[in-house]
């Protein structure tokens, strides 16, 4: 839905998507027209909205001169937010058990979430360079993306 209501608004000026549904109308072919910065974030455990089914095409077909797609390492769809009874059950009872805590897999979305938000609302280069190094040091996730926020104007 984020996608799509970004191609309505000029105001929109980065996305940050936890663990998107490619929905009906298809934001994935959405994606297409969007050219804003976008951060992606998927769980690997994630059995409810599938990297490779939802979050991967999405991204693949974003316009972006920067976007970047982080997969958490044993972090699972429900995760993503606050608990939520009938999601935790669904997902732990149909599938299986994340392979972190909700507490770890928050503080992984933290150490990419603010740093973006930074500087893409406030102009901060350091913060920036912030998530670029930790992008490329941290064994908690995997990645693509394309372009650096070290050598980006916002």
């Amino acid at each position: 839905a984020a996608i799509l209501g970004a191609l309505q608004s000029s105001l929109a000026r980065t996305l940050v998507l936890l663990a998107p549904l490619d929905t009906r109308p298809s934001s994935a072919m959405a994606a297409r027209d969007l050219e804003i910065p976008s951060l992606i974030f998927a769980g690997s455990h994630d059995r409810i909205t599938p990297p490779k089914k939802h979050q991967l095409p999405i991204y693949d077909s974003l316009q972006s001169a920067q976007k970047t797609y982080i997969c958490i390492q044993g972090g699972n769809h429900c995760q993503m937010a606050d608990s939520h009874r009938m999601c935790d059950f669904t997902e732990t009872t149909l599938y299986r058990e994340p392979g972190i805590t909700r507490e770890e897999q928050h503080r992984v979305l933290n150490r990419y979430i603010l740093p973006w938000l930074r500087f893409y609302l406030s102009g901060d280069s350091a913060a920036g360079s912030l998530f670029d190094r930790e992008l490329l040091a941290d064994p908690a996730i995997s990645f693509q993306r394309k372009g650096s926020l070290s050598h980006s104007r916002w």
